[in-house]
Formats: structure tokens, C-alpha cells, sequence
């Protein structure tokens, strides 16, 4: 089924109440803002959504997972706890929702510690010009992480056990122009530089 249909399907079986997925949700956005003469949703954007979701997100999805079983394998500790957490939180045969996230801090900080250690884009990009910051070199700097090559995802979790959000020195998906701290071409320069000492 192409995109077209699957968004054409989804309309013809649209109900009111908690949206199904990602084109429910778009389509009743639309709906709440059709007579918005400022909206930006429109099927076309909805189109290239999901095409942009397909082919862009499906490569970094299925390197994420595979990171992640990989250091599950490698890590029986690590694996042990957070099937606890997992088994803890979630009753046998629940499905995890959005809700569920603020339970399951480990479940977070085990993806953003494969997020760290697997370094899906090795360049930062910043609009109009490219960075030559490796994010390995930042991922693995001792100014940001303590005993940066082992997989520890404690280092995501506070003295209570939540989850922290920012950490500087984390930059998954490359640079972020909007983070100064650490956008900045003189930044990265000087984590090269440091790198390279």
C-alpha cells in the first residue's frame, strides 16, 4: 500500500478518541485547523512526512535496534536489569505507551547510552557549512563522560534514579545549531584539538 492509499484508508476509518498512530493523529490536527488561514497541515505535508519517516527514519531505527541488542548481548547486567524494570512497570502482555516513559528511566538511559556509544552520525552538519567534529571523539571525551568507552547507563540517571535529559557532550544525530554550547564551530574545534593531543 502506498502512501496515498494508507493515508486515504486511515481517513475512510477515522473515530473520535485517541488517535491509532501518527497519520490519526495528523489527520485530526488537520481537522481542528481547517480554518486556520495559517496552518502548515495539509496532506501534501502529511505525505512528505511519512515518506521522510519511512526513509529516513528506517535506516537510523534499524542501526539503533541493532546497537542496542548488540550491547543487551554483550551486557547480561545491564540486559537482567532493565527486563526487571521492563517486567516491573509493564504487566505481562502490556504494551508500553508514552505514558509509561517517566516509569521506565533505566529502559531510557539504556537507549540513550546506545544512542552515545554507537555514534550513528560520526559527522556534525550545520546548515551551510559542514563541522569537522567527529561526534565519536565528543561522545568518547573525558570532559563530558566518565570512563567514556564502557556502556554504563547509570550515567543517564540521577542520585534518585531518574532519567536525565540534557547532558552536554551528547549529540546523537549530529549538531545542533540551536545548541549554542555546543554548536559552535570554535567548540568543536577545540574537542578536535583535544582529541588529537
Amino acid at each position: 500500500m502506498g502512501v496515498q492509499e494508507e493515508m486515504d484508508e486511515h481517513r475512510a476509518t477515522l473515530k473520535p478518541g485517541p488517535p491509532r498512530d501518527l497519520i490519526d493523529g495528523y489527520l485530526m490536527e488537520m481537522d481542528n485547523k481547517k480554518d486556520d488561514p495559517d496552518t502548515t497541515c495539509s496532506k501534501m505535508d502529511l505525505a512528505f512526512l511519512l515518506i521522510n519517516l519511512f526513509f529516513a527514519g528506517s535506516e537510523t531505527t534499524t542501526s539503533t535496534l541493532t546497537w542496542l541488542l548488540y550491547y543487551l548481548a554483550t551486557h547480561p547486567r545491564v540486559q537482567d536489569k532493565l527486563q526487571a524494570e521492563i517486567d516491573l512497570v509493564l504487566p505481562e502482555g502490556q504494551q508500553a505507551t508514552l505514558d509509561d516513559k517517566p516509569r521506565l528511566p533505566y529502559t531510557e538511559a539504556v537507549i540513550h547510552e546506545t544512542l552515545r556509544k554507537s555514534c550513528l552520525v560520526p559527522i556534525g552538519l550545520q546548515q551551510g557549512a559542514v563541522l569537522n567534529g567527529a561526534i565519536f571523539t565528543i561522545h568518547h571525551d573525558t570532559r563530558y563522560w566518565d570512563n567514556p568507552d564502557e556502556f554504563l547507563p547509570e550515567r543517564w540517571l540521577n542520585d534518585e534514579g531518574k532519567f536525565v535529559t540534557k547532558k552536554e557532550g551528547f549529540l546523537p544525530f549530529g549538531i545542533d545549531p540551536d545548541r549554542d554550547h555546543l554548536a559552535s564551530p570554535r567548540r568543536v574545534a577545540a574537542t578536535n584539538r583535544h582529541a588529537s593531543d
